[in-house]
């Protein structure tokens, strides 16, 4: 299968939503791209409240289902299957793996917009992509904490402080030297998209060079 998982990594405000648009944008003629975002997918006063309630040590039972039905809706979008009207919106309830389901030509690459701060987060997505023989490929925004808060708190409903807090505690960057992690990429901290054009240009060609050596090959070994 021509296709690959592209998976986003960064606390709440890195600028991981404003990176996937700008991917979509500049890499057009060369992928079919397809935006799967977590807040788009997971109600943000849900999603607010899962945060807090695993933040404190509760509810771990929910989150961990909210996020395995999204793995489950990506796997279907890939393989053809069913995917549940409720898990994802229309736009992305379309099969990318059947030719009908994407432009000729042009490989599928579905960027998976999530904090993604745990390595067990990623590596679910890499099984999947290692069953599928789909490339696997992943970028870090490695913003500063401290302007991801200042972001964050501009936002209407804004993450909880502690969430952040908790996220930012344990997010373990991608390490290159494990094979699966081999395909990274990170966003310097000193980069803001919003306000460094050229940076950005130059971002999304190593992403896209990250992901034309993913698709000449397949994902088999861990």
């Amino acid at each position: 299968m021509s296709a690959c998982l592209l998976i986003l990594i960064g606390l709440p405000g890195s600028g991981k939503t404003t990176l996937a648009g700008r991917l979509c944008a500049q890499l057009a003629d060369i992928y079919h791209l397809v935006h799967v975002e977590y807040d788009a997918v997971i109600d943000l006063e849900e999603q607010v409240r899962l945060q807090a309630a695993r933040a404190a040590g509760d509810d771990d039972d929910a989150w961990r289902a909210a996020r395995r039905a999204l793995e489950a809706a990506v796997e279907a979008m890939l393989t053809g299957g069913e995917v549940p009207a409720d898990t994802l919106p229309a736009v992305l309830r379309q099969p990318v793996a059947r030719p009908a389901g994407r432009p000729a030509g042009r490989p599928a690459v579905l960027i998976i917009d999530d904090n993604m701060y745990l390595r067990s987060m990623r590596y679910r997505f890499f099984q999947l992509a290692r069953r599928l023989r789909l490339g696997f490929a992943q970028a870090l925004l490695a913003t500063p904490d401290a302007e991801c808060r200042r972001r964050n708190a501009t936002r209407c409903r804004p993450v909880p402080e502690a969430a952040i807090d908790a996220m930012a505690g344990r997010l373990e960057r991608p390490q290159p030297a494990r094979l699966w992690e081999a395909r990274s990429v990170t966003l310097p901290a000193d980069v803001d998209l919003n306000t460094e054009p050229a940076d950005e240009e130059r971002f999304a060609e190593a992403v896209s060079q990250l992901l034309e050596a993913e698709l000449e090959c397949s994902v088999t070994d861990a």
